[in-house]
């Protein structure tokens, strides 16, 4: 026999759920799910101002991942940053979507943050820093030849907000 919870739980669900059960769902997922989600983000992260306009309901992680990054990829220019070790379906998506991978370590013996240098190498290699007239490629990495460039003063306010923490 199930739990009165579970019970009340799928009962909650069939009664919330708009036509049949196991027909097509909204694209952006059922609100009142959306509205529970919102709810579990607020509780998690000590917030008030989840808003279901911004929650997207995918049928798993797989999908949303290819919405994403099908959103950010316009071509080999567009670098996403993947940590190393990664899960092989963002290199094969990025690959897919004729993006770039720019691969990026994490310190095991700073709680497996990332470093501000590992951070400084991957914006060096994807920014626009794909414009040639800025950087130079050197077997991978770019280097800005234009120390006036948006790109260099973006990285020394990165380096200073760094330093300020």
């Amino acid at each position: 026999p199930l739990h009165k919870d579970i019970k009340e739980r799928a009962l909650y669900y069939v009664n919330n759920i708009e036509g049949n059960i196991g027909a097509y769902s909204p694209k952006r997922g059922y609100a009142f799910v959306q509205q529970q989600v919102a709810e579990f983000i607020n509780k998690r992260d000590g917030v008030k101002d989840s808003n279901t306009d911004f929650i997207q309901l995918t049928s798993g992680s797989s999908d949303a991942a290819f919405i994403v990054l099908n959103a950010l990829i316009r071509d080999r220019k567009d670098g996403i940053m993947i940590p190393i070790p990664q899960y092989p379906l963002y290199s094969s998506l990025i690959e897919l979507l004729r993006g770039s991978q720019v691969p990026y370590y994490l310190d095991e013996d700073n709680k497996w943050q990332i470093s501000f240098e590992e951070l400084e190498n991957c914006l060096l290699y994807t920014s626009d820093a794909a414009d040639d007239l800025l950087c130079v490629d050197l077997g991978g990495r770019r280097i800005i030849k234009k120390k006036n460039s948006q790109l260099f003063r973006t990285l020394r306010h990165l380096t200073v907000l760094y330093q300020q923490h």
